[in-house]
């Protein structure tokens, strides 16, 4: 089972670091006091505590149907469904009167892939009387699971197939692997760091002092073979990591990180962001609109919202107010204030009344992909979709089996084309460690359904400087879908001379903007019309970084007062260069003819270059941060205030009280 999601995180601390005090752990002799301790130990969630109890209540006999359905609970926990199975059939043979009995029966027939029994045993349970009142959230997912086995009558209903490959390399360790990001090397991942394995009584244990044993990693590779396996640079030592998502321009890392509260009693995770700055990852801090006081907040991702031309934040959270267990939420992010908007619930088609985890959201499709255990499924926690359409998700889909496994099936991350990626589960696999499902392991998987695309194109994107003709060595890119006159982030990224963009969906258009250091950006539009390869070289013009004047927005003598015919000097010449590259700053200056003191045209001047300044940031919405206002007075003239006799230069007093703005050499940085 996955223990990094239950009530507040599910991170099992009898799986402690190893350098951890070991505590024995001593088995009463009274069957009754092991059985208690057993159920203590499920109650502080120490499953596999619980199992050692069990193992010795099971040497000593079982002496109650109880004992034995609480074994079969933790047992179905810990995936081992047959026994599990094995124990409820033998509850049902002698009559044991618990509802749940039935419950669990139809949820293991599920896994055990006997779907005809599986719906007998939900349909008996939907039938006893006081069931929706009493056991709220079982009905709803029995009802679901009803519902499920009946759109196909027992058969197979897959429509999307795909095979799946375990990971080659150093990926997959003894313990919980989590949270697969697909980048241009390979991938990013968390792991549990387990080197020894021991057990603890949780009474005894300070859970506030244990240290942090999930980290985040990458490894070198492509499919399922991986290679070179280092620590991403973020120290995170106080908390343990549950998830992480980059933002669309990849400069700030939210991480939902867990840690435990004296005051609650027990782990309470948050949401976190960690800003990249001076080549270095900074100290996560928390985002306060995201917190609330006792639940937890965690599994998030990052999707961009077109229609508000805004990014939004996904997010699993048992907060007050929703439908049960764990809901998805969102909430959208200002660019301008740099904050969170109040999270609000996704509802009731995306929601159960169980746990519905791991939120992925695939811009180039605009799909949600997420895990849930309310809805039926192979069982335990299955992948699930919805297209988000004009602010609304449509029906949920189920990604059928393979993807789904009788075990927890979380972490969906497709590529660009979603003809391949990866998944996080607890089925069998090889580095299993205590049992065949105890660990969570990243698997590759490779779609086969006809209806996924088999063909994809690829791009290849060249920059070069316009006037020398030199190919810049160095650039960046972001890439856009256009759907409907919408756009949707898909990726960015650095090419060094190149960059090649792959898996890109066909009879698709994509709208790139290029960008180096000293040049302008430049945007071009190209429709993949098959899987060739299509090439694009940009010219970009470099800056010109000296000062550049703003002809007609000039001031009558003795005024800072802008106007019409200025204002829209502005908004032609300045905006536009702001607008379509947003990490520029710029001076705005201001100057004087001659007349007037010193300080009184110092003074002039810098009211001068406020006014514009003032302007473009109250009627065009520029960032004030991109702004800066100088004025010179009169010490930086275009020609004579006077004439060679002395007389007045009227003309070149008027060209002198005159404008201009510059580049700055340093960029404007939003963090």
């Amino acid at each position: 089972m996955m223990r990094w999601l239950c009530s507040t995180f599910f991170l099992l601390f009898v799986f402690s670091a190893h350098s951890q005090e070991k505590v024995d752990v001593k088995i009463p002799s009274s069957k009754s006091k092991i059985f208690k301790q057993a159920l203590k130990a499920i109650e502080l969630k120490d499953y596999f505590l619980a199992k050692r109890y069990f193992d010795a209540l099971v040497e000593k006999g079982i002496e109650s149907d109880l004992q034995k359905f609480e074994y079969a609970k933790l047992l179905h926990i810990l995936g081992e469904n047959k026994l599990a199975l094995q124990l409820i059939n033998e509850l049902i043979k002698n009559k044991y009167d618990h509802p749940l009995v039935f419950y669990y029966a139809a949820i293991l027939y599920n896994s055990e892939r006997e779907p005809k029994k599986a719906r007998d045993y939900a349909l008996f349970f939907l039938k006893k009387k006081g069931m929706l009142a009493e056991y709220k959230a079982e009905h709803t997912h029995m009802a679901n699971l009803k519902m499920y086995l009946d759109s196909f009558g027992g058969k197979s209903a897959d429509t999307i197939s795909s095979r799946i490959y375990a990971l080659e390399g150093p990926v997959n360790a003894s313990g919980a692997e989590f949270n697969p990001i697909i980048t241009n090397e390979g991938i990013l991942f968390g792991s549990q760091d387990m080197k020894a394995v021991n057990y603890y009584k949780s009474t005894k244990l300070d859970k506030s002092k244990i240290m942090a044993t999930r980290a985040i990693y990458s490894a070198k590779g492509q499919k399922e073979v991986f290679t070179e396996l280092q620590n991403f640079p973020l120290e995170t030592p106080e908390m343990e990591i549950s998830s992480f998502a980059f933002s669309l321009d990849k400069r700030v890392l939210y991480i939902s990180g867990c840690k435990y509260s004296e005051e609650l009693k027990k782990y309470k995770c948050d949401i976190y962001q960690s800003k990249f700055k001076d080549k270095v990852w900074t100290k996560p801090e928390l985002i306060p609109e995201l917190t609330t006081p006792e639940s937890s907040n965690t599994h998030v991702s990052i999707g961009f919202d077109a229609v508000r031309n805004s990014p939004f934040l996904f997010f699993a959270s048992d907060r007050a107010g929703g439908r049960g267990g764990y809901d998805l939420n969102m909430s959208f992010y200002n660019t301008r204030t740099l904050t969170f908007s109040t999270p609000r619930n996704l509802g009731g088609k995306i929601n159960t009344p169980k746990d519905d985890i791991t939120p992925y959201y695939h811009t180039p499709t605009n799909t949600l992909y997420f895990s849930s255990n309310g809805r039926g499924g192979k069982g335990g926690h299955d992948v699930y979709y919805s297209i988000l359409k004009s602010s609304f998700f449509e029906n949920v889909s189920s990604l059928g089996e393979e993807i789904n496994s009788p075990q927890d099936d979380v972490f969906f991350t497709p590529n660009k084309s979603v003809t391949e990626g990866y998944l996080v589960s607890n089925r069998y696999s090889e580095n299993s460690l205590i049992n065949p499902h105890c660990c969570d392991d990243i698997f590759f998987f490779e779609m086969t359904s006809v209806l996924r695309n088999k063909k994809f194109g690829k791009i290849k994107v060249q920059a070069v400087n316009k006037k020398t003709k030199e190919v810049i060595p160095d650039f960046s890119y972001q890439l856009f879908k256009i759907d409907s006159n919408d756009l949707s982030f898909i990726e960015n990224g650095v090419g060094q001379d190149t960059a090649l963009i792959k898996d890109l969906m066909i009879k698709a258009i994509y709208e790139i903007e290029v960008h180096s250091p000293k040049f302008y950006r430049k945007k071009a539009l190209i429709e993949v019309k098959n899987d060739s390869l299509y090439i694009i070289e940009f010219e970009l013009d470099p800056i010109d970084f000296n000062p550049i004047l703003l002809p007609l927005v000039e001031f009558e003598f003795d005024s800072f007062t802008l106007t019409s015919e200025a204002r829209h000097i502005i908004d032609s010449l300045v905006v536009p260069v702001l607008r379509s590259n947003p990490t520029l700053k710029i001076e705005l200056s201001a100057h004087t003819d001659s007349r007037g003191t010193d300080e009184y045209n110092e003074t002039l001047s810098q009211r001068r270059a406020e006014a514009i300044r003032f302007y473009m940031i109250d009627s065009k919405k520029i960032y004030p941060e991109r702004l800066t206002s100088k004025g010179y007075g009169e010490y930086v003239p275009l020609a004579p205030n006077e004439n060679p006799d002395g007389t007045d230069n009227a003309e070149g007093r008027q060209r002198n009280r005159r404008c201009e703005f510059r580049i700055l050499l340093e960029e404007y940085d939003p963090y």
